[in-house]
């Protein structure tokens, strides 16, 4: 477990690292060299450099699901601050774009399609469990629990519609930069909870969990700090509006404080006593049947054919008299 927990560990201190220096070279290009009538940016060469790094980030983060010690368990925990303090910051932002989607449901919509009137609308609704999944991880602190886990698909489905109505609502190029980072955020994000749901049923699967973590760490960052740093430096909003990019924040809080707990989970191990008597059970077992077989190997077939020869001998006589 030790060794995991290093592997682990490096894993999440060289993708922070990376995202680090892409998130500082895609702050400066956006204020030096964003276009926000267009979408695009007038000089590609820093915006390229960051992404590149990125992109080589999320493939070193998806290279953990080859990990050695894949089969190995832990035991998972929602009792302390790592947990329900992102969980709440999460939970809050929800809401706020719950609201901020509510208000651009009552805007007159004369160029909006059906598409996304009702992505708008799903979204809605599904954000109100959203927000409850993750209050509920911070009351129900159970290793394995069926509610939490029931709340934790609707989030899973509200980042995966709310990636579509980004995808569907941004008034950009389907091909901008700045689009294709927000809807990867989120659909990172929505296989991550996909995990963290396996987890309170007790079916999870630790270095898919971590893979996923990591890129969801990476995207989110990569997506929200650049767009805060924009918005607060020059007053221009390059996400789909300023509260997404809040939600995007911590989401990568919960997923990097999530990461940084399970490098100090307990791997999941039987008790003492039950592997000692599992251990004299099947000593026992072994025992009664080498007797077994030691009494079938000491009858003497040769002799029981012999007498069966007899009988028959004998009844043959007989029946000839």
């Amino acid at each position: 477990m030790k060794k995991n927990r290093k592997r682990a560990g490096a894993y999440l201190s060289v993708t922070l690292v990376l995202t680090l220096i892409a998130t500082v070279l895609r702050s400066v290009a956006l204020v030096k060299h964003y276009n926000p009538q267009t979408g695009y940016f007038s000089e590609k060469t820093l915006i390229a450099i960051a992404n590149w790094i990125v992109a080589a980030a999320a493939v070193f983060a998806v290279t953990y699901i080859f990990s050695k010690d894949r089969k190995r368990k832990f035991v998972a925990t929602y009792r302390d601050a790592t947990t329900y303090i992102p969980a709440a910051l999460v939970a809050v932002a929800v809401l706020f774009l719950g609201v901020d989607l509510i208000s651009e449901l009552l805007k007159p919509f004369a160029h909006s399609s059906v598409i996304i009137t009702a992505t708008n609308l799903i979204a809605i609704a599904l954000a109100v469990f959203c927000a409850v999944s993750f209050i509920v991880c911070c009351l129900l602190t159970e290793r394995r629990n069926v509610t939490r886990a029931s709340l934790q698909i609707c989030a899973t489905l509200f980042f995966a519609v709310y990636a579509a109505y980004v995808y569907f609502e941004n008034p950009y190029p389907l091909n901008a930069p700045n689009k294709i980072v927000d809807i990867s955020a989120y659909l990172a994000a929505t296989v991550f909870i996909l995990y963290e749901t396996r987890i309170s049923l007790g079916r999870d699967i630790w270095h898919m969990y971590t893979a996923f973590g990591l890129l969801t760490v990476i995207t989110c960052a990569y997506s929200s700090i650049p767009s805060l740093i924009t918005y607060f430096a020059e007053g221009v909003a390059v996400s789909r509006s300023v509260a997404e990019s809040v939600l995007t924040l911590t989401l990568f809080l919960f997923a990097a404080f999530r990461l940084i707990r399970s490098l100090y989970l307990f791997e999941e191990a039987e008790a003492k006593t039950v592997s000692i008597i599992k251990a004299d059970e099947a000593k026992m077992q072994s025992k009664a049947h080498a007797a077994e077989q030691a009494r079938i190997d000491e009858a003497d077939p040769s002799e029981e054919s012999e007498e069966e020869n007899a009988n028959y001998t004998i009844e043959l006589g007989e029946a000839e008299k």
